[in-house]
């Protein structure tokens, strides 16, 4: 049997402990259930690198895995701000706008 019939035949399994075969790596599945009253356990089981397939009545809809990247520094994320409130000003013609106020105290924050 062929890694896609594999693939095929446990997607149509209806059940919480349905595995998955994403990118040749076993990948077990959770029920929005499961995600609604388990969030915390959930989180931390992506936090430490696992991948998990979220499931919608048996069907999935979603994978959820850790972002590759880290978290900008607070120097860079307030760099990050600055440069989004250039770019607002330069598409608002420089006209003061709710949005450009916000992106003031973010950039001034950090």
């Amino acid at each position: 049997m062929s890694t896609s019939q594999v693939h095929l035949c446990l997607l149509q399994t209806a059940c919480h402990a349905t595995v998955h075969i994403v990118s040749n790596r076993a990948t077990e599945t959770v029920t929005v259930r499961q995600l609604r009253s388990d969030w915390v356990q959930i989180k931390r089981r992506i936090a430490r690198g696992e991948q998990l397939i979220l499931t919608d009545n048996g069907k999935p809809i979603m994978q959820l895995l850790p972002l590759e990247r880290q978290a900008l520094s607070s120097t860079d994320l307030g760099k990050h701000w600055k440069q989004q409130l250039v770019r607002a000003k330069e598409i608002m013609r420089g006209l003061p706008t709710g949005d450009s106020t916000v992106l003031e105290e973010r950039a001034a924050s950090n």
